[in-house]
């Protein structure tokens, strides 16, 4: 992946998961050259930050992954944080 680049992670399954998220160029591995800005991460775009609100993505994204959703048998559980989630009566 190259430096800078957006992506996401998707559970698509019935079942819950667990992600766990390492990067470096953390506090903890600061010898490898790559610099982070403090909450970059976490942060909005729009304060600064790497983070892609879900208004803010692609606009296909999502109907991409309620259609994956689906076909695993799942509901999707996201729609009192997504603002194009169409699952809202499932939550």
């Amino acid at each position: 992946m190259p430096l800078n680049a957006h992506y996401q992670h998707f559970n698509y399954g019935a079942k819950l998961a667990r992600y766990l998220a390492l990067r470096w160029g953390s506090w903890r591995y600061r010898f490898s050259g790559v610099y982070q800005r403090e909450g970059a991460t976490y942060n909005s775009l729009k304060e600064g930050g790497d983070q892609i609100e879900y208004e803010d993505e692609d606009p296909q994204i999502h109907p991409d992954f309620e259609a994956a959703v689906a076909r695993s048998g799942a509901v999707c559980g996201i729609a009192k944080h997504h603002p194009r989630c169409t699952q809202r009566a499932a939550v």
